[in-house]
């Protein structure tokens, strides 16, 4: 078996990497830094792979194809009003489960900032650009941000939740989406 090399990291090191990662505007590890824009984890590495001028087909690190055929079941989409990633997977999630002749069964939680985890600001403005290029990638109107929180979001949750019960939530979604615009 063969063995693997350990590259010492000195205490210092460390400190002044997790320093200028922060000062770049970053919350975790994991990351890669180009050209003013980060790269948080293998399923990101494909919008790396474009910046860096790879060819569609061959990318190393595609993203996953979906399905193209139906498979039925369902799935459970647990998502946040709050939550720029929920909005993405919202626009997706009816087509997708048409589309795999699935049901959808959402199931709304409180924002993380409602549920006393730290968001940090580095986080809270990746999540904002990651959304962007993401949207951007899957043709989705992103920018126009809402931020509720506290009475309105419960106020959303209570009606969520009745129109859930009713059957009515996807149509609940598409309304709220042509009325007041894309949210992200």
């Amino acid at each position: 078996m063969a063995s693997r090399r350990r590259i010492p990291v000195s205490p210092e090191d460390q400190a002044a990497n997790a320093s200028l990662r922060r000062k770049l505007g970053h919350y975790g590890s994991g990351m890669i830094w180009f050209e003013g824009e980060w790269y948080w984890g293998i399923d990101r590495l494909h919008h790396l792979e474009r910046r860096l001028g790879a060819n569609e087909d061959a990318l190393l690190f595609p993203p996953r194809a979906e399905p193209t055929h139906a498979t039925g079941g369902s799935f459970d989409m647990y998502f946040s009003l709050r939550s720029p990633y929920s909005y993405l997977a919202m626009m997706r999630a009816p087509d997708l489960a048409r589309l795999w002749k699935a049901e959808l069964v959402l199931k709304p939680i409180l924002p993380m900032v409602m549920r006393s985890l730290p968001v940090p600001s580095e986080k809270r403005l990746y999540i904002v650009r990651d959304c962007k290029r993401e949207a951007e990638w899957l043709g989705i109107p992103f920018g126009k941000i809402e931020d509720p929180v506290g009475a309105g979001v419960e106020r959303g949750l209570a009606i969520l939740h009745h129109a859930i019960s009713e059957g009515k939530a996807l149509i609940l979604h598409r309304a709220s989406i042509a009325v007041s615009g894309p949210r992200a």
